[in-house]
C-alpha cells in the first residue's frame, strides 16, 4: 500500500510540474517582453497572432508600448519580418511623402494575386493609375448624389429591419456581420446600381460573403507559410489555396452576374428619384475613356 501510494504521489507531483510548465509557456507567450511580443525561435512573434482572439487590440497594445512602431519577426522559414506603424509621420512618409522608395515587390503581388491588381498591391505607374481614377470616381457629384441614395436604401431595407427584428424577439446578431453585409449590399449597389438584399431579416446564408472571408482568410496564410509550400498547394489544388480558387469562382460569378445586371438596368434607369444624374462604377469606367487615356 505504501508502494501504491507513492507512486500516486509521484505521479500528481509530475503532472503539476507539467501543468506549471505549461502555464509558465503560455504566460511567456501572452506577457510582452519590455512592451513586445516574445520572439520565439523558429516560430519568431507568431504565437501573438495564432493564440489570441483579439488580434487588433493585441497589435494596438503593443504599438501603445512601442511609441506607435515595432518590428514583427515572423518564423524563419517564412521570411515574413515587417513593420507594424500607427505613427502619423511615419504613414505620411511611407504612402505620400516618399512612397516610390518603398515599392510592394512582386512578392507581394504573388500573395494578393487573388485580388487582382488591386491598389495596395500595385506600384510606381501602376498605383498612380489606380489612385487617379478612384479620386476621380469618389469625388464625383454624381456619385456623391447616388451615395446618399445607397445608404438611405441599405439602412431602410436592410439595417433598421433587421435590428428591430432582433430587438423584437430577442434574437442575438453578430453586429460584425450585419454591418459586412451592409457593405456588401452598398457596394454591389455601387456598382451596378441593383441591392444585393444580403442584409434582411435572418440573416440567410450569403456565398459571396463566405467566398470574401475564405480569400481573406487564405491571403493571411500566405503571409506566414513559406511562398513554394502555398504554391505547391495551389498547384496540386489542395488544402487552404483549393478554399482560395473555389472563392475565386464564387467572386467571378458574383462580378459577372453584376455586370449583367447593369446592362439590363442602364437602358432603364437613367436618372434618380429626384430627377438629378446617378453615377455607378461601371458607367464611370465605360464613359470615362478619355480620362484613362490621360492618366494612362
Amino acid at each position: 500500500m505504501a508502494t501504491i501510494a507513492y507512486i500516486f504521489a509521484f505521479s500528481n507531483s509530475i503532472a503539476l510540474v507539467i501543468i506549471a510548465a505549461v502555464a509558465f509557456l503560455l504566460f511567456l507567450c501572452f506577457c510582452p517582453r519590455n512592451g513586445q511580443p516574445r520572439n520565439w525561435p523558429l516560430i519568431g512573434m507568431l504565437p501573438m497572432l495564432l493564440l489570441t482572439s483579439f488580434i487588433f487590440d493585441s497589435v494596438t497594445e503593443v504599438l501603445e508600448f512601442c511609441g506607435g512602431t515595432f518590428e514583427f519577426k515572423g518564423p524563419w522559414f517564412g521570411n515574413r519580418d515587417m513593420i507594424f506603424t500607427a505613427d502619423p509621420a511615419n504613414v505620411q512618409h511611407l504612402l505620400s511623402t516618399n512612397f516610390s522608395n518603398y515599392p510592394k515587390g512582386p512578392d507581394t503581388r504573388r500573395i494578393f494575386s487573388a485580388y487582382g491588381q488591386i491598389l495596395f498591391a500595385a506600384d510606381q505607374k501602376d498605383w498612380r493609375f489606380h489612385r487617379k481614377f478612384g479620386l476621380a470616381f469618389f469625388h464625383n457629384q454624381q456619385l456623391q448624389h447616388f451615395t446618399v441614395r445607397i445608404n438611405q436604401e441599405v439602412l431602410e431595407k436592410g439595417l433598421v429591419p433587421v435590428l428591430d427584428h432582433a430587438s423584437e424577439h430577442r434574437v442575438t446578431v453578430d453586429l460584425q456581420d450585419v454591418f459586412q453585409r451592409a457593405m456588401l449590399d452598398a457596394t454591389f449597389m455601387m456598382i451596378s446600381r441593383k441591392n444585393r438584399g444580403s442584409l434582411c431579416v435572418g440573416l440567410p446564408k450569403d456565398v459571396v460573403l463566405e467566398a470574401l472571408h475564405d480569400a481573406s482568410d487564405v491571403i493571411l496564410l500566405r503571409h506566414i507559410l513559406p511562398e513554394r509550400f502555398w504554391m505547391f498547394q495551389r498547384w496540386l489544388g489542395v488544402g487552404a489555396e483549393k478554399r482560395l480558387s473555389k472563392a475565386c469562382e464564387v467572386l467571378d460569378e458574383a462580378a459577372a452576374k453584376c455586370i449583367k445586371i447593369w446592362k439590363e438596368q442602364t437602358d432603364n434607369i437613367s436618372k434618380s428619384e429626384h430627377g438629378e444624374e446617378s453615377l455607378d462604377a461601371i458607367t464611370f469606367f465605360y464613359n470615362g475613356k478619355e480620362f484613362l487615356e490621360s492618366v494612362g
